[in-house]
């Protein structure tokens, strides 16, 4: 090679080293794109751990939760005919979370240790859960009850408290990732703080909103709020945001559920005004009907098609108001005017304060009370409003008002 330079001319020697120069450059080229390549797959790869594993984890969850949930009902239920069923689903659960079990461990982003941990308080669970249900099969109720509270309910509570440690791993690995769990009666703070759950169902004001309609209580929801939310410092959960519903697919459909129709739209700008995400069960945003007693088909039917009401219309416009206002998403709660068949109340955030006013009678009302500025917008439906004299309610009426500065 070095002979064959010596005996080439400049040109002819300038022509050879950018050659040279230019194959070196392409396979460098080359091999950086097989480089990126590589680290971008493994990136890809990571990220779709990450994604699987979070997803696992949420899986685990709600299985372990239908499985409890079923065993529970189980030893309630007096109808021996149904054990089969429930006894089916806990069997058929607890397989799934072997399933997602080893789909953390095999994304390898889960220490294998606590993956172990893991699998070993689901094992102790599952088996004092089958032991629990042989008890019930056998009749003995009274006993089944006695090892639920002895034996299973700290079982559970070891296999959540391993749970929280392998969220944290998850969470980490993506931050976006959502979790809400279904809880009937007591603390919700239980499953939802900063090491489990982000939200949970607000039971306690599902009640409450219907009742308080049927029963022309304003009161009754109200206090509901002001206990969870309210200004105070000892209330429940400030600043947290539970799943708020009129119904779902376990109770009757609230169109079903109301003494007067006319409330139903009411009834959803409560839910899209209180502090809370609120969640529209399928087929009732055009007031589906079905009632608890006539069993889950009716309960979640399978519609041909959607349909589209003034209801709908109605809710769509709730929907848009909440989206782009920063106080119904994020503010305070402070009650501003309540009888009976009217309530007002306030949602103030940092830079935004929402009146959220109902009439629930059938006739209008004159609501006197000091809104703070002048004049407001209506979120729902973009009309302006003036406090001055008194601010006047027609029957069976619901307004976002956005207050000025």
């Amino acid at each position: 090679m070095l002979e064959r330079l010596n005996h080439m001319k400049m040109k002819n020697k300038l022509n050879f080293g950018y050659r040279v120069v230019i194959g070196l450059m392409i396979i460098s080229a080359i091999f950086s794109m097989i480089g990126m390549g590589i680290i971008y797959g493994s990136l890809q790869n990571y990220a779709n751990g990450a994604q699987r594993a979070d997803t696992a984890v949420r899986n685990c969850r709600i299985n372990i939760n239908i499985a409890a949930r079923n065993i529970r009902e189980m030893l309630l239920n007096e109808d021996e005919s149904t054990y089969n069923n429930y006894k089916a689903v806990v069997e058929q659960r607890l397989l799934d979370v072997s399933v997602e079990l080893q789909a953390i461990r095999d994304t390898g982003l889960v220490d294998q240790g606590l993956c172990q941990q893991y699998a070993d308080a689901l094992d102790k669970w599952g088996n004092i859960g089958y032991k629990i249900i042989n008890e019930v099969e056998a009749g003995n109720k009274d006993k089944a009850f006695e090892e639920i509270m002895r034996e299973c309910v700290p079982a559970l509570e070891e296999v959540v408290n391993v749970s929280e440690k392998i969220n944290q791993i998850t969470d980490g690995l993506k931050e976006d990732f959502f979790l809400v769990g279904e809880m009937l009666h007591g603390d919700y703070n239980r499953l939802m703080n900063d090491s489990m759950l982000h939200s949970a169902t607000n039971y306690e004001c599902y009640k409450g909103l219907h009742s308080s309609f049927n029963s022309m209580n304003m009161f009754e929801i109200v206090h509901s709020l002001l206990r969870q939310f309210g200004p105070e410092n000892w209330t429940l959960y400030k600043g947290k945001h539970l799943l708020s519903f009129v119904d779902n697919h376990d109770v009757s459909r609230v169109a079903s559920i109301l003494n007067n129709e006319k409330h139903l739209p009411l009834i959803y700008a409560m839910a899209f005004g209180m502090p809370g995400i609120p969640c529209v069960y399928y087929g009732s945003e055009w007031g589906a009907k079905a009632l608890k007693s006539q069993g889950d088909p009716a309960l979640r039917q399978s519609f041909e098609e959607p349909q589209w009401t003034e209801l709908t219309e109605w809710i769509s416009a709730l929907s848009a108001a909440k989206k782009q206002s920063e106080a119904l998403n994020y503010g305070a709660f402070r009650s501003v005017l309540l009888t009976n068949r009217q309530c007002i109340f306030e949602r103030r955030a940092e830079h935004e304060r929402v009146l959220v006013a109902i009439n629930a009678d059938e006739n209008d009302f004159t609501a006197h009370f000091d809104a703070g500025c002048g004049r407001a917008v209506d979120l729902i439906s973009g009309k302006e409003h003036d406090f001055g004299g008194g601010s006047v309610l027609p029957a069976y009426s619901a307004y976002y008002w956005k207050m000025e500065r």
